[in-house]
C-alpha cells in the first residue's frame, strides 16, 4: 500500500498532524501496522483535506499556520 508522505515531515504542534500529508503523529508511526483498509481511509481523508487545503490556501504547505 501506498503512503501521502511527500518526503517533507513537519508536524503542527498543536494539531499533532503533518503539514505535509496530513497525517497525524500516531498514523505516521504506526503506518506499517495498520490494515491496508484502514492505511486507505487515512489516505482518502489526507487527500481530502489537502484537496480542501489547496482550494481555500493555495498549494505550499510552508503556509499553513504553526
Amino acid at each position: 500500500m501506498e503512503s501521502p508522505c511527500v518526503g517533507v515531515c513537519e508536524l503542527d504542534q498543536v494539531e499533532r498532524q503533518c503539514k505535509a500529508c496530513f497525517r497525524y503523529i500516531d498514523e505516521i508511526a504506526g503506518w506499517r501496522r495498520l490494515t491496508d483498509r484502514k492505511r486507505g481511509d487515512i489516505m482518502k481523508r489526507c487527500w481530502q483535506e489537502k484537496k480542501e487545503y489547496i482550494e481555500f490556501f493555495g498549494d505550499s504547505y510552508e503556509d499553513r499556520n504553526t
